[in-house]
């Protein structure tokens, strides 16, 4: 239950020497006040990460408490090594403090790669909970409300990346970016109020990538609206949305969006309006009046076309667009012979000259196709 003095750790999957200080468990009060070297830790074995990570330092503690909620002081670790399955990653410190100031705590946290901090009434363990329990208002088909009771959540946050892609890389292997961006906000649980505002300069998913995203997001009681623009998309090569904007009023699985974009040299200015409910498996869209730009010929997205995607279920019902005598209708046919659904797409006047070139630009094809 105590131990003061210097000690060596040993073991297989921790090795710890030079370890200098005091360590008291004793009844209520949990206290670290130590210096150590910290030459091996294999995470996984430890079962404090689920991929293989190795961690060594040097380690000096000064806080009490046996959790994260209950943590005060200081902890840091430096000139430091972490490797992912042998590879070395960028980092070499790491500093934890947590203290009451002006009757609300601060719990800050500072690498060379990312920094922030809590400052409010908070606990970590029910952070996810609490964010939960506001998306499960705009979403509930999607998202599930905590089983458990949350106490009162009062704090801001703020975080700030540098050169974080390696590690978000490791969170998905198809997910990139995210360096140098800014991410704050607060939740009053009590005042049923949630504010989050992001700026990211670049990040991609699979090959796509977004370049400087701005958030920002107001959620109450019953509703979300949130205001997302990225200055350009990039889809393939040919294929781009610059000065997209998306503006979004989330409650009970019903999203009202408007969607605009700016054109490029084959899609010029666009406006998508559309009521999108959410399921379990899946989304409806009741398509509003919306418009965009091909080749310099504006096109029409004619009012309450239908579109239902699910896992096992898809439906169109007269999503219809028009330009002057081309008109293209999308729905669905039951296959008398497969019992499968046809998505089906009928074509009148339309001029492929206008279309192909979205999609492929050898060889060139022209005419008007009716079909």
């Amino acid at each position: 239950n105590f131990f003061s003095g210097n000690l060596d750790i040993d073991d297989p999957n921790l090795k710890i020497v030079n370890l200098n200080g005091f360590i008291s468990l004793l009844g209520d009060s949990t206290q670290f006040n130590f210096d150590a070297d910290l030459q091996k830790a294999n995470l996984q074995k430890l079962n404090f990460t689920r991929d293989d990570y190795s961690l060594s330092g040097l380690l000096n503690f000064n806080f009490a408490g046996n959790n994260i909620d209950n943590f005060l002081g200081t902890a840091k670790i430096y000139n430091a090594t972490l490797k992912h399955d042998s590879t070395r990653l960028s980092f070499d410190s790491l500093t934890l403090k947590s203290l009451i100031a002006d009757d609300k705590k601060v719990l800050t946290f500072k690498s060379n790669e990312i920094e922030g901090n809590l400052t409010g009434k908070f606990r970590i363990m029910e952070l996810p909970d609490a964010f939960k329990l506001f998306l499960n208002r705009y979403y509930p088909a999607y998202i599930n409300r905590p089983k458990q009771e949350i106490s009162d959540q009062d704090f801001s946050f703020y975080i700030k990346t540098r050169e974080v892609d390696e590690y978000v890389h490791l969170l998905h292997k198809k997910l990139s970016g995210f360096n140098n961006s800014v991410f704050s906000g607060n939740l009053r649980l009590a005042e049923n109020e949630l504010n989050v505002n992001a700026d990211v300069p670049e990040f991609s998913y699979d090959g796509k990538r977004f370049a400087n995203i701005k958030l920002s997001g107001k959620g109450s009681l019953d509703s979300l609206n949130a205001e997302i623009s990225v200055s350009d998309i990039t889809l393939t090569d040919s294929l781009r949305f610059p000065n997209t904007r998306l503006i979004l009023n989330s409650k009970n699985d019903i999203s009202n969006i408007l969607l605009t974009t700016s054109g490029t040299k084959n899609i010029g200015d666009a406006e998508l309006s559309a009521r999108i409910q959410t399921l379990t498996d899946g989304v409806k869209i009741h398509f509003y009046p919306s418009s965009f730009i091909l080749n310099d010929k504006k096109w029409n997205l004619e009012k309450d076309g239908e579109l239902t995607v699910r896992r096992s279920y898809l439906e169109a019902n007269d999503v219809r667009f028009t330009q002057g005598e081309q008109e293209i209708v999308i729905s669905t046919e039951l296959d008398e012979l497969t019992d499968h659904t046809n998505l089906v797409a009928k074509l009148q006047k339309v001029n492929i000259n206008d279309i192909t070139p979205l999609f492929m630009s050898k060889p060139r094809l022209e005419g008007i196709l009716t079909g």
